[in-house]
């Protein structure tokens, strides 16, 4: 048995070990259970997520017999919105043409309970808006399918066959290729896999994502940058009468609405900030003279072209050094050295080394995607000079492009200004909430 197989078989076996609170009949995952009592400060014992008891439990292969209760800690039960957000999705789809399916999914992203239904959807976002890539698409599908519920059921069948038809694999497809370690780096692009379709349904996918953001972009030659689609149907390239006038044929574009908006005003917040800059040096006296010397600042198609594709560098830890819910330790060590003032928004990525999983290294890895290359340069420099105990060795530190995108790390959250926006209750909650400068939202 090779290391992949020994790891997926222990997980299986007794990190998803389930057991019942003795108090009040909740049923509990081992790995859950274990890191909630350790984020309250209890080694060696799991808490119930719903009343709080906190047990010493023994582990048995596919059973977990919680024994003597040690304490109670009272907790406050996450309030979710009483929205169905699924059937509101499913419905503005197949009723509404798609027009206010951004605008659901972000309040989703923002009120609602993050279940099975919702990462298929934030798939196929994720796919239209190049966050990740095809590892990271796949992991987030067998995440769903092992360790999430769908909360609507009527609907987890039509979100599945969203999310595969995103991903241009069928769940058996994407099992085969886990099953193999060897086949990782060889998946093919969706849009060239011809054994997907599935004739007795109806396909769903990009078609209907792209349909929303066409309608907010009209322009007639954009960038290539959207991903390749799936077998599914081209929206046509019609503007609704109420749609926004198009864009001028000289605004820069990247070919997506959302990231244009941010990047214009990434752009014009330069362009003031410069602006500000200058008055002060006249004010202080410097001549226009001297001041036309200071090199021009870029125009905003050379702003597009240079951060239009975000750029990724994975922060290494030692998982021995580490100890315990090593995860969690790895981003107390993260949010306790890095200044969100100094990062802006980004996207966080982390688990466990593509050595870890099919070799003999012991690593976690957490990444920071951001379209700021500064922000990469800060990350370096500042996780550079730390001395955490768990940081793995300076030479080790760090993973960055191109390398850093063939490493099988998920998706954990979006970071905006120091707000960690996570889709569900993990470790870089619980340590963003217990640091000083960051919070989860």
């Amino acid at each position: 048995m090779n290391r992949e197989e020994m790891d997926k078989e222990f997980n299986q076996v007794y990190m998803q070990a389930k057991g019942t609170c003795p108090n009040c009949g909740t049923a509990l995952t081992f790995i859950n259970a274990l890191q909630m009592a350790a984020e309250h400060d209890m080694d060696d014992s799991v808490m119930c997520h719903n009343c709080g008891d906190v047990y010493s439990v023994e582990l048995q292969p596919d059973n977990m017999v919680i024994k003597d209760k040690l304490k109670n800690i009272p907790v406050t039960k996450k309030q979710y919105s009483k929205r169905n957000f699924a059937k509101e999705f499913y419905n503005d789809f197949t009723k509404n043409d798609g027009k206010n399916g951004v605008t659901i999914f972000n309040e989703w992203t923002e009120q609602g309970h993050h279940d099975a239904n919702y990462t298929y959807a934030l798939i196929a976002i994720s796919k239209l808006n190049g966050v990740g890539d095809q590892n990271k698409w796949e992991l987030l599908y067998k995440k769903a399918k092992m360790t999430e519920t769908a909360d609507d059921k009527s609907l987890e069948e039509w979100y599945v066959n969203l999310a595969e038809e995103t991903i241009g694999k069928t769940h058996k497809q994407i099992n085969e290729r886990f099953s193999s370690p060897s086949s990782e780096d060889k998946s093919e692009p969706a849009a060239e896999n011809k054994s997907t379709t599935k004739s007795s349904k109806k396909r769903f996918g990009l078609g209907f994502i792209k349909n929303i953001f066409s309608k907010n972009d009209s322009s007639s030659e954009p960038e290539k940058t959207t991903p390749p689609s799936t077998n599914a149907p081209k929206p046509e390239k019609t503007t609704p009468p109420s749609a926004p006038s198009s864009k001028s044929h000289s605004e820069p574009t990247t070919g997506n609405p959302f990231v244009d908006m941010e990047l214009s005003k990434a752009y014009d917040n330069t362009m003031k900030e410069r602006e500000e800059l200058f008055e002060k040096f006249r004010a202080a006296g410097i001549s226009e003279e001297v001041l036309s010397k200071i090199e021009a600042p870029p125009s905003k198609e050379e702003f597009f072209k240079e951060y239009s594709n975000p750029k990724k560098i994975g922060v290494v830890f030692d998982i021995d050094a580490l100890g315990g819910i090593y995860g969690y330790s790895a981003y107390k060590i993260f949010f306790k050295n890095l200044d969100p003032l100094r990062m802006g928004h980004f996207n966080i990525f982390d688990g466990d080394t593509k050595g870890s999983l099919y070799g003999n290294d012991n690593q976690y890895c957490i990444a920071v995607q951001t379209r700021d290359p500064g922000v990469i340069d800060y990350v370096k420099d500042t996780m550079s000079k730390a001395d955490d105990e768990g940081l793995a060795p300076l030479n080790q530190r760090f993973i960055e492009d191109p390398a850093i995108e063939a490493e099988l790390l998920v998706y954990a959250a979006d970071v905006a200004n120091g707000n960690v926006m996570s889709k569900q209750n993990g470790f870089e909650v619980s340590a963003a909430n217990e640091s000083e400068n960051w919070k989860a939202r």
